[in-house]
């Protein structure tokens, strides 16, 4: 009986200031409709990425061929470049379907570099965190001709990006490695260059740059 008379004066407290509050609120309305402040079932069930239909040219596009970075220095693009390019962030694809907190999470990652890639992605309409169908999200497979492959590497790609010193050393640890077509470049990836005596991330980087320029990538 105590319990009745607990959840009864509780019920008019409850009248009492919906009817003495300056407007009547949604909350009493949904107190007396029998209605609760949850989420409906549909709304718990919504993605919270909205789902993006984008032509497969700009998903394979390279960020930084696409997108306009004119407002960074030339030392910001550096990093930023670095940075993707370590996560294995290339294409378009590849940058849109990480969250801002995935980015955030990542070790050389800052602030202002996620600013930067939300900026540029907002020029063409695109965003981090969109969610694409399991057709966008295959990067479609390239069939590369047999006369690129057999292609020398400095004959085929462009490093006048490096200086002299810089090209000569590259061109030397990859003849210490035997790798000296395209065939052979493309057959290793990012991590067992990185983690060859000579080359490091610098080099590296070179490498899958001058690859991207021309189409090519290196395996994950």
């Amino acid at each position: 009986m105590l319990i009745n008379q607990n959840s009864y004066f509780l019920y008019v407290v409850i009248i009492f200031s919906c009817f003495t509050h300056s407007a009547y609120s949604s909350d009493c309305r949904q107190v007396f409709n029998g209605h609760s402040n949850s989420p409906s079932e549909e709304e718990r069930t919504q993605p919270s990425a909205r789902t993006a239909v984008i032509p497969a040219e700009i998903l394979n596009q390279m960020i930084f061929d696409y997108l306009d970075f004119s407002f960074l220095s030339g030392n910001a693009l550096g990093r930023l470049r670095n940075n993707l390019f370590n996560l294995n962030i290339i294409t378009i694809r590849d940058l849109i379907q990480k969250s801002r907190e995935y980015l955030l999470r990542q070790r050389d990652v800052r602030e202002k570099q996620t600013n930067a890639l939300e900026y540029a992605l907002g020029k063409e309409d695109l965003s981090l965190g969109m969610k694409l169908s399991d057709e966008e999200r295959i990067q479609p497979v390239k069939v590369i001709p047999e006369e690129i492959l057999d292609q020398d590497i400095f004959d085929y790609l462009d490093f006048s990006f490096l200086s002299d010193n810089a090209l000569t050393r590259l061109k030397h640890n990859l003849q210490l490695l035997e790798i000296n077509k395209i065939r052979q470049a493309i057959r290793h990836s990012r991590r067992y260059y990185v983690r060859k005596r000579g080359m490091g991330e610098a080099q590296t980087n070179a490498l899958e740059y001058a690859l991207e320029k021309r189409d090519l990538y290196l395996p994950f």
